[in-house]
């Protein structure tokens, strides 16, 4: 007999405690991926150095039409450059879904601003 086990079992057995992530990103410090992490150490600096103000991190949007609420959109970082307040989400090349491009043309169109994207 041997103790040797086929791909397939050793794949359930390795990932049965936790799901793959959707693009494969790697959660990195409490961020959903490495280039998010990295993006928010460089706007904790930027505020430091009095570059931005007001940081906050993950903030969720309200979508409505009429008053009735048609969706959210969770902006990665809101923060303050000079009297600008810039809305910005952390993207990979791929990332950038028909879902995503369609809650921030409905952002735009609500509230009047882009939400920029750092890829």
């Amino acid at each position: 007999m041997s103790d040797r086990i086929s791909s397939a079992d050793y794949r359930r057995r390795v990932n049965t405690d936790r799901k793959r992530s959707k693009y494969r990103n790697v959660k990195t410090s409490g961020y959903d991926s490495a280039k998010e992490a990295s993006r928010a150490d460089d706007l904790f600096l930027m505020e430091q150095a009095g570059e931005i103000s007001d940081l906050r991190e993950q903030v969720p949007m309200a979508l409505t039409v009429d008053g009735i609420l048609v969706g959210t959109i969770v902006v990665d970082f809101v923060y303050r450059r000079g009297k600008k307040r810039v809305y910005e989400d952390v993207k990979s090349d791929p990332t950038e879904t028909d879902l995503f491009k369609w809650k921030a043309k409905h952002f735009k169109a609500q509230y009047g601003q882009s939400i920029e994207v750092w890829k």
